[in-house]
């Protein structure tokens, strides 16, 4: 088995297992809370997300792209990599303070800024993370990842059940981070780092530096702007609708989107390296690209087709009664996330082939594009959350087919054959949801209905797979 494979399969296994412990804890909180509760927590979600995309990407795509940086100069790449940390840190406390000066509370402050504290936190590792990706020692990255969700999700929960407040979701993220960059920290630290280049500093070896701040900057920059892509409608929901519907609102969004995002991230640790010794050769670059495409639109396609089928009779049954209203939510966004996670292939490519400042340029335009089209589209609707929540998912979709045009302009790969990939991809997840939506109106308990449908589901999935995935594969291998 390609080191590639076993790495992809390692990220699997522990993204898994951390979806498994981060889903328990926003489930037991959503039904500890309830829905106007979980609206604050939803909102200090955002600059957790922010902090852990420029925390955990930008500084480690760049080491992994240039292995000149991670071996002479680690030691300033690290120094800047906490200084961008700390600037993050203070952007979020800022922005704290402005929501909890609009809503006359501290409490909107407070948990803001304790959950902006992730991003020094975990850009303290950023350069032995990078090294370990680098060597492909995802086994060790993933147990460390895995440990420390077990313990998060463990003070959390001891947090919520005895003082049963929304600080815990803080509890939650501080000691995730924490000791995730211990631990990567450490195991890091037994392995031997070359010795820096002799008196290498930013002052006496700018030739050196200035690559590395060619290519940062604007993935920095393109990271931020795609967190703000993904938490601009929420902001509109927390201003100009409502905690209560922002908690409904939010926790679709979790339901959905953190389980997609975490398979995107277990895909894209793995596959950037392999982009970038795939474009340096251009022997499998075409290869490893529709097979990316095929097997990251079969897990999401699966996964949300059949969440979307499902959501009537699963939502009720998970966060109780008060949570019925946010099934249309759950059902628009898992629509949205069987998709968009195909956005990190085509991003891995781009970023593979240097071309940092052309992506930013996009998702710039992308960003205002979005930013418009929901303000005019919210207006236009009366500022109804539903309805906003659809125009969303429309624009974000629709996005999705110039990012596949810059892959193919910047990295070489085919769009047509990208396109075709994605079809073949979602294919079975599709069914799979059809099946488990036709069995949905049976007259047994809830419990019973979802499991009736979740074996339907998987019955479509595996002989779909089999007739449209498994041939895509032997395509793939062949034209190379």
């Amino acid at each position: 088995m390609s080191r590639t494979k076993v790495a992809v399969l390692w990220n699997a296994g522990g993204r898994v297992a951390r979806v498994a412990l981060q889903m328990l804890f926003i489930l037991l909180m959503g039904r500890v809370l309830g829905p106007t509760e979980f609206g604050i927590v939803t909102l200090a979600l955002i600059p957790f997300q922010i902090a852990t995309t420029l925390g955990t990407r930008t500084f480690t795509q760049a080491l992994i792209q240039n292995q000149s940086w991670m071996d002479g100069l680690h030691r300033e790449t690290a120094r800047a990599s906490v200084v961008s940390g700390l600037v993050v840190f203070i952007l979020i406390t800022a922005c704290g303070l402005a929501f909890g000066y609009a809503n006359q509370s501290w409490d909107y402050f407070i948990i803001i800024a304790a959950m902006g504290l992730s991003a020094p936190i975990s850009s303290m590792a950023v350069v032995a993370q990078a090294r370990l990706s680098k060597d492909m020692e995802f086994a060790k990255i993933s147990l460390a990842e895995t440990i420390a969700s077990i313990a998060a999700v463990a003070a959390g929960l001891a947090y919520l059940y005895i003082w049963r407040d929304v600080y815990a979701v803080a509890v939650y993220a501080l000691t995730q981070r924490s000791v995730e960059t211990l631990l990567i920290y450490t195991t890091a630290q037994r392995r031997s780092l070359p010795a820096p280049t002799e008196n290498a500093t930013l002052q006496n070896t700018p030739g050196d530096i200035k690559p590395v701040v060619r290519f940062t900057a604007p993935l920095f920059g393109m990271n931020l702007l795609t967190a703000a892509i993904q938490s601009i409608d929420q902001i509109f929901v927390a201003l100009l609708i409502g905690t209560e519907a922002l908690g409904l609102y939010g926790m679709a969004r979790r339901i959905t989107e953190q389980p997609a995002r975490l398979i995107v991230q277990a895909l894209e640790r793995a596959l950037f390296p392999a982009a970038v010794h795939s474009l340096d050769s251009r022997s499998s670059a075409g290869q490893i690209y529709e097979r990316a495409i095929v097997t990251i639109c079969f897990v999401s396609g699966a996964a949300f087709f059949v969440l979307a089928a499902v959501a009537p009779t699963l939502v009720p049954l998970l966060l109780g009664d008060h949570w019925r209203t946010a099934v249309p939510f759950v059902q628009v966004f898992a629509i949205q996330s069987a998709v968009l996670p195909v956005g990190a292939v085509f991003l891995s490519f781009i970023t593979a082939a240097g071309a940092t400042g052309k992506q930013f340029a996009f998702t710039l335009s992308r960003f205002a594009t979005l930013l418009i089209s929901t303000i005019f589209l919210a207006w236009l609707l009366d500022w109804s959350a539903m309805e906003l929540a659809i125009a969303t998912t429309v624009a974000n979709l629709l996005l999705v087919y110039p990012n596949m045009l810059l892959a193919e302009r910047t990295a070489g790969v085919s769009s047509r054959a990208g396109g075709i990939a994605i079809l073949r991809g979602l294919a079975p997840g599709a069914i799979a949801g059809l099946a488990a939506y036709s069995v949905s109106g049976l007259d047994f308990t809830p419990a019973l209905q979802v499991a009736i449908a979740l074996s339907v589901a998987l019955a479509a999935l595996v002989l779909s797979a089999l007739i449209i995935v498994k041939p895509a594969y032997r395509k793939a291998r062949n034209r190379d």
